[in-house]
């Protein structure tokens, strides 16, 4: 064999190895390890031909023999690393079946057959052993391009399903990788190797490790770009970028996503820093510039949060974080996991408006608890006075404070159930009674601009409704169509029946059937096109910052979805805006509201004795007036403590306590339960200017009266409680 093939071979081999070996300490993957280890045992293999040892002796036999065994070693490492390249799974067994199999064969054939077939075949050793050698070769070989016909196959699979052009390469040169591995068996039969073949040969190793290298590059890139179009899309949705700087060298590098952060197109080459400070708003722009500084002197671990100022005029909140290290070569690297925080700026505020409105919600409900009790002697002074008044000028007056006391009741009764809420409880309820309330709410509330109208149908069909939720639905649609018109305009409610088949508008919840339609319509600037059918989104809000939560619709469409209804919106630039809700009609009658009697009807006592425990003195007064005037002795006390005093003394005599459950008892419980746990058969009627959870047990009993009341409301509840078993 000509050496110098030889050791062409052996560089070659020992080259790729070499190559192969690098990609696995970069890479780690498994077929670059295999192809090291076969590529270097090839090489080794092949230097064990250089020696020019005689294929004579023991010695000899068993130099090839060592070199045959590597051969297969080789082989299988070549055919593992392939499979794993291609994502072929080998069984175990195979392995194991393949040099159990070949590896006794070829000892048997060289060191055993040779003299078994001279004494059989009865010829010289010499023929003996030069045909048990070619048989050895061809025992090793065919296995060995059987092998390489599968890798081919498994490389043009890669090549239908990538298109790489390494995988081409491979399989073109892997064809007589197999083939030429048959030449062996007749090389050593016919005793020499023709020089095409030797070119050939080394073409195909130099071809096929080419072709396995281009490939191997290949997929890493592809694994690579894959890696970025995901590290992409995972920033794209947590709407993150992330930069990279070496200030010394002046390279940077952004990701795609930092340009969407700044609303700039994404290209090659990141934009020079002052560029970016026009971008930030002028108050953040001090604090962005010196965030920047301090970063590239390799100050690290700062974090901001500052605010960008995109194309169209909209600011969107981004946090920005940083850390600085030292590179491989010593420059100062600084890098930055910089994040659009819009959305957890507006929940922050969101959350910091909850905390504001409930405040605010305590203070109402704390002033609303005080103009009910305030109210509660002007209710009651005036049907008490009006048999008193006998001209008819004191007695229009009159009227008129019992309308304006009126009033001032049912606002502080509005007040306190949108503070409150009703929970969950659903009644059959009149929609044109809460429009009504809601359009007084707004007279006393909304510019004197807008015009209110109401356009209420005969006889709408009660619905059943939380009255709570009902109010804020009206509530939020009316001041949303209050912000469409700044400068005025009318604002119209409507309610009416309506059947239809089929369903009365496009979209996934309408549908046919019988619905009660509230419409509120405004003629306000018009909604744009673009942004209907994201306006019922939540935090979606066309107006300027601080101006809206965002929250209206979203929680309109909620609350009437949970109603078994649904929203529609028709809406034109410049001609206004039509809400329209659709619930269908409850069962049940709704419940008359109770109307004042006459004084000569009202309920007397039998000298009954009474406690009236208030902290009010006017309330005492009044209620004790008024039930002295009607049949009843009475007692007062100012709070708990002095109401557990009198009740003590005059227990067995108390026929009915009336008390209020707010009364100034610090550290102590209310009166009223104090009394239902210590005394379980004293009758009790308790009043309040606020709605409490634990008023349930005496409403059900009957034994609660909200304030304010008129003197009617009073004296029917306590003929009740004494007529009727204790409460």
């Amino acid at each position: 064999m000509d050496q110098t093939y030889i050791h062409v071979i052996v560089m070659l081999h020992v080259a790729f190895g070499g190559v192969f070996y690098f990609l696995y300490r970069e890479s780690r993957s498994a077929f670059a390890r295999l192809m090291a280890w076969s590529w270097a045992i090839e090489g080794f293999r092949a230097a064990m031909l250089l020696p020019g040892v005689p294929d004579a002796g023991l010695a000899g036999s068993l130099w090839f023999e060592t070199a045959d065994q590597l051969c297969l070693v080789a082989n299988a490492c070549l055919v593992a690393g392939c499979a794993d390249l291609a994502g072929v799974r080998l069984p175990r067994w195979l392995g194991w079946v393949y040099f159990g199999v070949s590896s006794p064969l070829l000892v048997f054939g060289r060191f055993v057959a040779p003299t078994l077939a001279a004494h059989v075949a009865d010829i010289p050793l010499d023929r003996a052993r030069f045909l048990c050698v070619t048989g050895n070769l061809v025992v090793m070989f065919v296995p060995v391009a059987a092998s390489r016909v599968a890798v081919s196959v498994w490389l043009h699979r890669i090549w239908l399903r990538t298109r790489l052009t390494g995988a081409l390469v491979a399989t073109v040169f892997c064809i007589p990788y197999a083939v030429f591995a048959l030449a062996s068996p007749i090389q050593h039969q016919m005793g020499y190797l023709p020089v095409w073949i030797a070119y050939a040969w080394t073409a195909r190793v130099l071809g096929f490790s080419v072709g396995l290298l281009m490939l191997q590059f290949s997929l890493q890139l592809a694994a690579l770009q894959r890696s970025k179009a995901g590290l992409s899309a995972a920033q794209a949705t947590a709407r993150l970028g992330s930069w990279d700087l070496i200030p010394a060298k002046h390279q940077a590098a952004w990701s795609v996503e930092l340009f969407r952060l700044f609303d700039l197109a994404p290209d090659d080459e990141p934009p020079a820093f002052g560029s970016l400070l026009p971008r930030i708003d002028a108050a953040d722009r001090a604090a962005f510039e010196d965030h920047f500084v301090r970063n590239i002197r390799g100050s690290g671990g700062h974090r901001g949060e500052y605010r960008v100022i995109r194309h169209d005029g909209s600011l969107r909140w981004i946090e920005a974080r940083n850390t600085t290290i030292n590179d491989a070569d010593g420059s100062l690297r600084c890098m930055g996991t910089m994040q659009d925080v819009t959305e957890k700026k507006q929940l922050e505020e969101q959350f910091l408006r909850a905390q504001r409105v409930e405040n605010l919600g305590l203070l109402a409900a704390g002033i609303a608890h005080d103009l009910n009790n305030i109210l509660t002697p002007v209710l009651m002074v005036g049907p008490m006075l009006r048999d008193r008044v006998t001209e008819e000028s004191d007695r229009t007056l009159l009227g008129t404070i019992e309308k304006s006391a009126e009033r001032g009741a049912a606002l502080a009764g509005q007040l306190l159930s949108f503070v409150h809420g009703s929970g969950g409880q659903r009644t059959p309820v009149q929609p044109q009674i809460v429009v009504r309330d809601v359009v007084s709410l707004m007279a006393e509330t909304f510019p004197k601009s807008i015009r209110v109208e109401q356009h209420v149908d005969l006889g709408v069909w009660p619905v059943l409704a939380n009255v709570t939720q009902l109010h804020q639905v009206v509530l939020n649609l009316c001041v949303n169509a209050r912000d469409a018109m700044p400068g005025g305009g009318t604002l119209a409610l409507g309610i009416s029946n309506r059947t239809f088949d089929p369903a009365p508008a496009s979209g996934p919840e309408a549908r046919g059937g019988r619905f009660v339609v509230l419409e509120v319509r405004d003629t306000g600037a018009g909604i744009p096109a673009e942004n209907l059918e994201r306006i019922w989104e939540p935090f979606f809000s066309s107006k300027k910052p601080g101006k809206g939560t965002g929250l209206g619709l979203a929680t309109v469409r909620k609350i009437v979805a949970a109603h078994e209804g649904f929203c529609t919106v028709e809406s034109r630039v410049g001609q206004g805006s039509c809400f329209r809700v659709y619930l269908p009609p409850g069962r049940g009658e709704v419940e008359p509201k109770v109307d004042a009697r006459p004084a000569q009807s009202y309920p007397a006592g039998n000298d009954q004795l009474i406690l009236i425990v208030d902290d009010e003195l006017d309330v005492r007064n009044f209620a004790g007036a008024l039930l002295t005037n009607h049949g009843y002795r009475v007692l007062g006390a100012a709070d708990g403590v002095e109401g557990r005093a009198v009740h003590a003394a005059r227990a067995g005599e108390i026929a009915l306590v009336v008390t209020d459950w707010h009364m100034p008892e610090p550290g102590s419980e209310p009166f009223a339960a104090a009394l239902r746990r210590e005394h379980p058969d004293q009758r009790v009627l308790v009043m309040s200017g606020l709605p409490e959870p634990e008023f349930a047990e005496f409403e059900r009993a009957g034994a609660f009266l909200p304030k304010p009341f008129k003197p009617f409301a009073l004296l029917e509840a306590v003929d009740r409680l004494l007529r009727g078993k204790p409460s």
